[in-house]
């Protein structure tokens, strides 16, 4: 059984590595997006980011000719799917589980940020300007706080488990109701209005598609607190932007805190750069830690379940390619 893994975003020596001692199984590289597309006619499985993902790839996929069954990608989203389709007769995987725990990090980090007023702290630093009183009025804790995550993936999920030894209220937006460990309410997606006025953070943990796209809009931000943060670790189409800056702008909500954007990376005239209430990441939220080994032993697991033909881990269900209606199993 031959398996293609794209170089690009998949760590295609270490990943060759590691299943070296798989029986039955044969790795090869693909070094450029032309030999990856190759590889379509020759490989029963590929292994890459969902932006290596191309309209040729799902073509050369949806030819009788391809052998491929399987596609694993390295990253949590998938909206090239939702771009390109995908045929009845692939699976596909995403490697939402590897990152889970180091973006849920991350977008602790982001909130307390925040909270804890560090970007103006580190303005005072380049001043050279120690000032508790001109600090103290931006401090914030999270005890006692109302925290939204939507999405309740392996990130949404790794985010509220950390939330709750700081004493916060989780509440979960889901797409249909259903308990939720360390979550102390849930409410529907449909209805996150009734819930957003009460709401001191608002957490963005969900892929990217028609149902999502622009879903933070000024609706949202006029009925949420003056006080409110938003954080997105999800996707940067999630968020309206223009929306999101006038909020800013107008005091709207308290801040943001964004390691994702609509444009990556973001054009250096975008005004989100000059917002005193801001922090941005360059989109690294997942990186770091033992993300990348977590990531290998995702794959190595799933190439040793295709060849036995057993169930694949994070699996991520495409019903109808028509209708653009893409989930993952675990959202």
């Amino acid at each position: 059984m031959r398996i293609g893994i794209s170089k690009g975003g998949l760590q295609g020596a270490e990943l060759i590595d590691a299943c070296g001692d798989i029986a039955g199984i044969e790795l090869v590289v693909a070094d450029t997006q032309d030999e990856l597309e190759e590889r379509a006619s020759d490989c029963e499985a590929l292994m890459l980011n969902s932006a290596r993902y191309s309209a040729r790839l799902a073509d050369r996929l949806a030819s009788g000719a391809s052998p491929v069954r399987w596609l694993q990608f390295a990253s949590a989203g998938y909206e090239t799917v939702l771009e390109h389709g995908l045929s009845d007769h692939v699976l596909l995987t995403n490697g939402g589980s590897a990152w889970g725990p180091t973006v849920a990090e991350h977008a602790m980090a982001l909130i307390l940020g925040l909270l804890r007023a560090v970007p103006l702290m580190e303005r005072e630093r380049l001043r050279a300007r120690w000032d508790a009183s001109h600090v103290i009025p931006y401090l914030r804790s999270l005890e006692g706080m109302k925290v939204g995550i939507v999405g309740a993936g392996d990130i949404g999920r790794g985010i509220a488990a950390r939330l709750r030894p700081f004493g916060a209220e989780v509440i979960g937006v889901v797409r249909s109701p259903r308990p939720l460990e360390h979550v102390d309410h849930v409410c529907i997606l449909d209805q996150i209005c009734s819930v957003l006025p009460d709401l001191d953070i608002l957490v963005l943990a969900l892929p990217l598609n028609d149902e999502t796209r622009g879903m933070a809009n000024a609706s949202w931000f006029h009925i949420m607190k003056p006080s409110s943060l938003l954080i997105n670790v999800g996707r940067g189409g999630l968020i309206d932007q223009p929306a999101l800056i006038d909020a800013l702008r107008n005091n709207a909500i308290g801040g943001a805190g964004l390691d994702v954007a609509i444009d990556e990376p973001l054009c250096p005239s975008n005004p989100l750069w000059l917002q005193d209430n801001v922090i941005l990441t360059p989109h690294i939220a997942a990186l770091g830690g033992r993300s990348l080994d977590r990531l290998i032993e995702l794959c190595k697991e799933n190439i040793m379940r295709f060849r036995d033909g057993l169930p694949l881990r994070n699996r991520v269900l495409v019903p109808s390619l028509k209708n653009g209606n893409v989930r993952a199993v675990d959202l």
